[in-house]
């Protein structure tokens, strides 16, 4: 993000003055991250109007959060990223497929190439659960949604903080995603 002159990885993060080498800095940058331009943006969206737009930038951050822990580029991210969440891994594997089918190719998809919800699909805060099927229709809660895939990160960081294994993966992740604000900074 930029301001003025400046880009930003992260709301207190300038991309110029990150160490890319240090391991705890990167962590907490990427930590800032997606509080400050995700999470927190949409835990501001409470109005009964704003449930679109919260389910939306959670659904973007599942999207960017599955390139990392996933490791893949492609709409299968969604899919593994979702059945991690606490509400689908409670359901049977048949179930837990049939929902995050339903949240990838209505949800995400709907919303990333046709700029809705597919298949009557709604945001609804109203509803107790993450989701809910009806006869050729769904609702997801954004809150529970925002909840759950907060949760599904942090997870994620501490997997990172406690393998070797996957903090190489993560920083070099790092460096190939921003690999071009990387380059674009002054010497």
């Amino acid at each position: 993000m930029r301001v003025e002159d400046i880009i930003f990885f992260s709301p207190n993060f300038k991309t110029a003055y990150l160490n890319l080498d240090d391991d705890n800095e990167l962590i907490s940058a990427f930590v800032d991250r997606i509080e400050g331009f995700y999470f927190k943006p949409a835990e501001k969206l409470n109005e009964e109007f704003e449930s679109f737009a919260k389910g939306l930038i959670v659904l973007t951050a599942i999207d960017f959060i599955g390139e990392f822990l996933i490791r893949t580029n492609n709409s299968d991210r969604i899919k593994r990223f979702c059945l991690g969440l606490n509400s689908i891994k409670k359901e049977d594997e048949k179930e837990a497929k049939k929902l995050v089918d339903i949240l990838n190719n209505d949800y995400r998809n709907g919303l990333v190439h046709e700029g809705r919800i597919k298949n009557l699909g709604q945001f609804f805060n109203g509803i107790e659960a993450l989701i809910v099927v009806g006869e050729g229709n769904s609702m997801v809660n954004p809150q529970i949604l925002l909840n759950e895939t907060r949760d599904r990160f942090y997870e994620y960081i501490e997997m990172i903080k406690q393998s070797k294994e996957e903090l190489f993966q993560f920083r070099n992740k790092i460096k190939q995603r921003f690999e071009d604000e990387i380059k674009a900074l002054p010497e």
